[in-house]
C-alpha cells in the first residue's frame, strides 16, 4: 500500500471512529490493524476496541431491558393488546435469548384470549337479548294492567 493510500485509509478510519457506530468501528478496527504502525494507528486501534466494547455493552443492556419489558407484558396473558406488544418486542429482539420462542407463545396465548373474548361477547349479547325480552314482557303486563284499569272496571 502506498503512503498516499495509507493516509486515505487512516483518515477514513479516524472518521469512522469519530462517528462511533458499531459497523463503522468494526471497519475502522480492520483498517488500523492493516495499517500496523502507521502514525497513531496502534493507539487509535486501542481506542476503537474500547469504544466497541462500550457500544456492545450498551446494546446488550438495551436488548436486556427490551426483553424484560416484553416478559412483563407477557405475564398478563389476559390482554390481547399486551400480548401483541410483547410479541412485537420479542420480534424486534430477533434471536436474542429465547425471544423467537416467546414471540410464538405470545401469539398462541393471544389466539386463546381472542377466543375467550369472542365467547364472552357472545354471552353478553345473549344476556342482553334475555333482558330485552324480559323488558318487553314487563311492558306488556304494564300495558295490560293499564288497559284493564281503564276499561275493565265498568
Amino acid at each position: 500500500m502506498t503512503v498516499e493510500m495509507m493516509e486515505i485509509e487512516y483518515n477514513r478510519a479516524r472518521t469512522l471512529l469519530e462517528k462511533g457506530e458499531i459497523s463503522g468501528l468494526e471497519e475502522a478496527l480492520n483498517i488500523f490493524e492493516d495499517l500496523n504502525d502507521y502514525k497513531e494507528s496502534p493507539k487509535l486501534k486501542n481506542m476503537v476496541i474500547e469504544k466497541l466494547n462500550v457500544k456492545k455493552a450498551e446494546l446488550e443492556e438495551q436488548k436486556e431491558e427490551k426483553y424484560n419489558r416484553a416478559i412483563l407484558l407477557m405475564e398478563n396473558k389476559k390482554s390481547a393488546q399486551r400480548l401483541d406488544q410483547a410479541a412485537k418486542l420479542f420480534n424486534d429482539l430477533g434471536d436474542y435469548k429465547d425471544s423467537i420462542k416467546l414471540r410464538e407463545e405470545c401469539l398462541v396465548y393471544r389466539k386463546k384470549v381472542m377466543k375467550k373474548d369472542k365467547a364472552g361477547i357472545e354471552r353478553l349479547r345473549l344476556v342482553g337479548y334475555l333482558f330485552a325480552g324480559i323488558g318487553v314482557i314487563v311492558i306488556a303486563f304494564i300495558a295490560l294492567a293499564v288497559i284493564y284499569n281503564l276499561f275493565g272496571r265498568e
